[in-house]
């Protein structure tokens, strides 16, 4: 650069300027225009994108990205090098209309790229995650661009990266419009089995972790260029929050939309208890992806507080509808002494009740491990402990009765026996390898205490069903 630039001064003085311009400005050009195409900025004809395919869009993109901060360097090279050699100059505009004329075309090549690639790309959901990469590709190195092309020759060049970042921007805002409408208008009729976790809750949350990874690029595009609402959000998601950020407000909003839309699925369940399970088992997928990904970071602990007290709502409206009737078939104060023929009632109820609830339950199932057996706990303390006091009450009394043996005619169950139906509960339902067992069979693998728990719950299963059968 010393020796360039004692050329460039003594032509200059020697009244050979002019010239001196002319070979620089066709020297380097030609050095950057080879650079920059040996980096992939080539020149897109508007024909030619319209006939890529997306694999082909999305790998022009990523090259792009791989390239631009190499393309950069070079051009703030070029600038530092033409401000070295014709620093002599009176005037700045020398220096500044040589860089523009060696940089310009191929600046403005490259910067057109992911304009025309955002613009003729076919628009999906799942798209958006290279377009929010390609945004934070374009914005982390605008403040540096916009200095390099500061001058008035160069505003071209700024105006173009800005034409290109918002379309980019528009593809961003289009694609995340039309995943809120998907879920939205969302009309799927199916009931999932056993009350678990709909494919559309799993579907939208696996798309909103994605999207976190992005949140500060859709926080700028979300604050310049909102997503439009369709309805605002409730006063309700604001309380004890002082600010929330434009990406905290889409991402509630959409977490929104989607309970609404499993609300409505929940009525399809023709069993209540099996509708509040649905809804608990849901919630609880949506506040785990949320507790344990980035999403944290934008909605916060109060947001997961206050939907994690939700689910324990429908856990407890699930345990009320669902075994309700079961706790309320056993005496509440058994201190109060009872006829014998009552006694005998409430055993005959308590069993019809249990074993009606525990068949239709059979299937049913809440993945979360931590909120299973929340789940289960509860209900094991609230029908085993009364059922207990009510059996260690009355056993000897119904075994004077009848003959020896006859007492499961009323008392079906003894207190392990019904922990052990309970404890069963909420699992879902293996693939039994017996398909017709006998109920000999049956009762003698249910007492078969060296067989494993899987096995066992089996086994216990298909007495209940057996029995029914039976009788």
């Amino acid at each position: 650069m010393a020796d360039l630039k004692l050329i460039a001064d003594c032509m200059m003085s020697a009244g050979f300027g002019k010239k001196c311009l002319k070979i620089y400005k066709l020297t380097r050009r030609s050095f950057v225009e080879d650079a920059l195409l040996k980096l992939g900025a080539r020149k897109l004809k508007k024909s030619q994108v319209q006939k890529l395919d997306w694999e082909t869009i999305d790998a022009k993109m990523t090259k792009w990205l791989n390239s631009i901060k190499i393309c950069v360097k070079i051009f703030s090279h070029e600038k530092n090098l033409c401000e070295h050699l014709f620093s002599a100059c009176t005037l700045p505009s020398v220096t500044e209309s040589c860089f523009s004329d060696v940089c310009k075309e191929s600046a403005l090549i490259l910067f057109r790229i992911p304009g025309k690639l955002a613009k003729h790309a076919k628009k999906s959901p799942d798209k958006i995650f290279k377009f929010l990469t390609l945004y934070e590709g374009m914005s982390q190195d605008t403040s540096e661009i916009e200095k390099i092309f500061s001058s008035e020759f160069t505003s071209v060049i700024r105006s173009q990266l800005r034409s290109s970042i918002g379309r980019v921007t528009e593809g961003v805002k289009t694609m995340e419009a039309d995943f809120e409408a998907h879920v939205y208008k969302d009309s799927s009729k199916g009931v999932v089995s056993g009350g678990g976790i709909h494919p559309l809750t799993k579907y939208e949350m696996n798309y909103m972790v994605n999207l976190s990874y992005h949140a500060s690029a859709l926080d700028k595009i979300l604050a310049d260029y909102p997503v439009s609402l369709q309805s605002p959000l409730p006063e309700s998601y604001f309380e004890g929050e002082t600010m929330w950020s434009p990406v905290a407000l889409h991402f509630a909003w959409l977490i929104l939309i989607l309970l609404g839309k499993l609300d409505s699925k929940s009525e399809l369940c023709k069993d209540a208890s099996l509708s509040y399970l649905f809804l608990a088992n849901n919630l609880q997928y949506v506040v785990t992806k949320v507790k344990s990904t980035k999403l944290y970071n934008v909605l916060g602990e109060k947001w997961v507080n206050k939907h994690s007290s939700k689910v324990v709502q429908y856990a407890a409206n699930y345990e009320r509808m669902g075994w309700g009737r079961v706790i309320s078939s056993l005496p509440k104060d058994l201190t109060v002494e009872i006829s014998l023929d009552k006694v005998k009632e409430c055993f005959k109820r308590f069993n019809v009740d249990f074993e009606e609830e525990y068949r239709k339950e059979v299937d049913w199932v809440v993945q979360d491990s931590k909120l299973r057996d929340k789940m289960k706990n509860s209900i094991i303390r609230k029908v085993d402990a009364r059922y207990r006091k009510m059996y260690d009450k009355y056993k000897v009394v119904l075994a004077k009765t009848r003959e020896k043996g006859k007492i499961d005619y009323v008392v079906k169950f003894t207190p392990e026996d019904l922990k052990n139906y309970l404890s069963d509960l909420l699992d879902g339902h293996e693939e039994d390898d017996v398909v017709s067992p006998s109920i000999e069979k049956v009762e003698t693998t249910l007492h078969d205490r060296k067989e494993n728990p899987v096995l066992q719950r089996r086994s216990r299963r298909l007495l209940l069903l057996v029995r029914q059968h039976h009788h």
